[in-house]
Protein backbone atom coordinates (compact mmCIF):
# COMPACT_ATOMS: atom_id res chain seq x y z
CA UNK A 1 0.00 0.00 0.00
CA UNK A 2 1.56 3.47 -0.66
CA UNK A 3 1.75 5.96 1.52
CA UNK A 4 0.75 10.31 0.93
CA UNK A 5 3.72 11.79 0.08
CA UNK A 6 4.69 14.99 -2.18
CA UNK A 7 7.33 15.67 -4.33
CA UNK A 8 7.68 19.63 -5.60
CA UNK A 9 10.68 20.31 -8.10
CA UNK A 10 11.48 24.03 -8.82
CA UNK A 11 12.68 25.34 -12.34
CA UNK A 12 14.21 29.09 -12.56
CA UNK A 13 14.48 31.37 -15.14
CA UNK A 14 16.71 33.87 -14.79
CA UNK A 15 16.42 37.77 -16.91
CA UNK A 16 18.17 37.94 -20.16
CA UNK A 17 17.69 41.22 -21.37
CA UNK A 18 14.01 41.40 -23.87
CA UNK A 19 14.70 37.65 -24.89
CA UNK A 20 13.26 36.11 -21.41
CA UNK A 21 11.88 37.21 -17.97
CA UNK A 22 13.34 36.24 -14.88
CA UNK A 23 10.51 33.38 -13.12
CA UNK A 24 10.18 30.47 -11.12
CA UNK A 25 8.08 26.93 -12.27
CA UNK A 26 6.85 24.44 -9.90
CA UNK A 27 6.10 21.30 -10.81
CA UNK A 28 4.95 19.28 -7.64
CA UNK A 29 2.63 15.93 -6.85
CA UNK A 30 1.05 14.37 -4.26
CA UNK A 31 -0.17 10.75 -3.67
CA UNK A 32 -3.67 10.54 -3.11
CA UNK A 33 -5.56 7.25 -2.18
CA UNK A 34 -7.09 7.00 -5.42
CA UNK A 35 -4.16 7.96 -7.95
CA UNK A 36 -2.15 11.00 -8.28
CA UNK A 37 -2.62 15.20 -7.92
CA UNK A 38 -0.27 17.02 -9.79
CA UNK A 39 0.27 20.95 -9.25
CA UNK A 40 2.05 23.48 -11.61
CA UNK A 41 2.87 27.10 -10.66
CA UNK A 42 4.37 29.82 -12.41
CA UNK A 43 5.61 32.86 -10.19
CA UNK A 44 6.29 35.72 -12.22
CA UNK A 45 6.60 39.51 -11.58
CA UNK A 46 5.28 38.83 -7.71
CA UNK A 47 1.85 37.09 -9.76
CA UNK A 48 1.82 33.37 -9.34
CA UNK A 49 -0.81 31.26 -11.53
CA UNK A 50 -1.26 27.61 -10.62
CA UNK A 51 -3.90 24.41 -11.93
CA UNK A 52 -4.17 20.93 -10.65
CA UNK A 53 -5.07 17.92 -11.93
CA UNK A 54 -5.94 14.77 -10.41
CA UNK A 55 -5.03 11.72 -12.23
CA UNK A 56 -6.96 8.35 -11.08
CA UNK A 57 -5.36 5.12 -10.91
CA UNK A 58 -1.93 6.59 -11.01
CA UNK A 59 0.85 4.70 -9.36
CA UNK A 60 3.54 7.11 -7.31
CA UNK A 61 6.13 5.66 -9.36
CA UNK A 62 4.67 6.94 -12.75
CA UNK A 63 3.53 10.16 -11.45
CA UNK A 64 7.32 10.90 -10.61
CA UNK A 65 8.29 9.82 -13.88
CA UNK A 66 6.09 12.57 -14.97
CA UNK A 67 7.30 15.16 -12.73
CA UNK A 68 10.69 14.78 -13.31
CA UNK A 69 9.88 14.54 -17.27
CA UNK A 70 8.08 18.21 -16.84
CA UNK A 71 10.95 19.38 -14.68
CA UNK A 72 13.61 18.25 -16.76
CA UNK A 73 12.17 19.64 -20.32
CA UNK A 74 10.86 23.00 -18.40
CA UNK A 75 7.37 22.63 -19.19
CA UNK A 76 5.46 25.76 -20.04
CA UNK A 77 2.68 26.50 -17.89
CA UNK A 78 0.79 27.17 -21.16
CA UNK A 79 1.02 23.68 -22.46
CA UNK A 80 1.50 21.09 -19.45
CA UNK A 81 -2.33 19.59 -19.59
CA UNK A 82 -1.55 18.76 -23.13
CA UNK A 83 1.91 17.08 -21.79
CA UNK A 84 0.05 15.61 -19.13
CA UNK A 85 -2.18 13.61 -21.60
CA UNK A 86 0.44 12.83 -23.95
CA UNK A 87 2.79 11.43 -20.96
CA UNK A 88 -0.19 9.26 -19.71
CA UNK A 89 -0.33 7.08 -22.79
CA UNK A 90 3.23 6.34 -22.26
CA UNK A 91 3.72 5.55 -18.95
Amino acid sequence: METNCTLMLEKSFSQLGKLQDEMQLQYAMSVQPNGVEFCVRKIQNHNQQWENSMVDGLSSEQGELIINFMHQNAVPFENWRDILEDLLCIV
